[in-house]
């Protein structure tokens, strides 16, 4: 994409569909005496996730069981921190938390923190780039191209790519800490980011970047190399051992929902323009999970209605199980089908989308990715 290249929806203000889905869900807000923030059911996921974290971690400091217990706890402690950002830190980073954008910015960050990625240009990216065109070459972050893993049929072959759906799974274990050491500080350093040009960072800004990381790395390797009775090299390969189950839990709750066979993956066309209108185009991209259950609408912030969450990101996740079904019965009525499974059906159809980009360069399946032939 030349850098100088406008993208354009086909219906820039979302047409007759979004129009009619939000009019549904201000209906539903309005008839709920509710506001598009959160509520005190927050609190209570705040008080789950955040006090299983720190108590977690206060036995990996104090409990004086041997190491594998340790670990044990440290593991919790990471993935409660992982869920606590997914559900309190996404939220806030959309300004969907609080009205006070001040203690969104506080809680993205404080958050974000915890897992050691900087909540600041993450949101950054995830609100700018993500949000704005999603799975378009080009315009989103999440899929710039991949030396190692094709995730976009646009993407650039390699031979190598013919196993990458038997190697990913290594190399998502790995996600974290590159994260943590590698992609942080090149996004701070990039004048350029996928569709956002001249990115500048003032100078309290940097200082916040560095003084973030420098309490990540004290409460996960100072405090325990300095009181706990174990060598260094443990206490390092159990931070390994924890980032990795973490970044594996991340992705497979998260990666399928935009990576998988019933993803769309709009080629732009040379004038930039995309085929669909932007509330299609966001539903197209998005694939569902486990979208009527309870319990993984708790633990994942509404994750699991990802096409919902894609029309109305600056609503609070916890309206998401009330507005999710206005929304499939309003794009039934548009034709408009929206792609929903379970989560072994979301691992196995990013796992099938894998096998199939690694193919070559050209598509060798019948089916173009992102086809649906009903809506659900």
């Amino acid at each position: 994409m030349p850098e100088t290249q406008k993208i354009r929806f086909a219906e820039g203000g979302g047409g007759a569909f979004y129009k009619e889905a939000k009019q549904a869900a201000d209906g539903y807000l309005a008839a709920a005496g509710k506001s598009r923030f959160a509520d005190a059911r927050m609190i209570v996921k705040g008080l789950v996730f955040g006090g299983l974290a720190a108590a977690s971690y206060a036995g990996v400091l104090w409990s004086g069981l041997p190491g594998p217990a340790l670990f044990g706890f440290a593991a919790v402690s990471q993935l409660a921190a992982f869920f606590l950002a997914v559900n309190l830190g996404h939220d806030a980073a959309h300004d969907a938390l609080f009205r006070s954008q001040r203690l969104n910015r506080f809680v993205v960050n404080a958050t974000f923190t915890l897992l050691g990625v900087d909540g600041r240009l993450w949101a950054l990216r995830h609100r700018k780039s993500h949000h704005v065109f999603p799975n378009v070459l080009g315009c989103d972050a999440d899929i710039d191209d991949n030396t190692f893993v094709r995730l976009s049929p646009h993407h650039r072959w390699r031979p190598y790519h013919r196993f990458q759906h038997l190697y990913a799974p290594l190399l998502y274990m790995l996600v974290g800490l590159h994260s943590i050491l590698v992609q942080d500080v090149v996004y701070l350093r990039k004048k350029s980011l996928a569709n956002m040009r001249n990115l500048t960072h003032s100078r309290g800004e940097i200082a916040g970047f560095f003084f973030r990381k420098a309490v990540y790395f004290t409460l996960c390797l100072g405090l325990p190399l300095a009181l706990l009775p174990l060598p260094a090299w443990q206490i390092v390969l159990g931070w390994i051992g924890v980032t990795a189950i973490m970044s594996l839990t991340f992705m497979a709750l998260l990666v399928g929902t935009h990576f998988a066979e019933e993803s769309a993956f709009p080629a732009v066309a040379a004038d930039g323009a995309i085929p669909r209108g932007w509330a299609e185009h966001a539903v197209a991209t998005a694939v569902d999970w486990n979208p009527e259950s309870r319990f993984v609408h708790f633990l994942t912030g509404g994750f699991n209605t990802h096409a919902t969450h894609h029309l109305f990101p600056n609503l609070s996740h916890l309206h998401y199980r009330a507005i999710d079904p206005l929304m499939k019965a309003t794009a039934r009525r548009h034709g408009i089908a929206v792609a929903a499974t379970t989560l072994g059906g979301l691992m196995l159809s990013h796992w099938r989308f894998l096998r199939r980009l690694g193919r070559g360069p050209g598509d060798p399946g019948t089916v173009p990715l992102g086809e649906r032939t009903k809506p659900a």
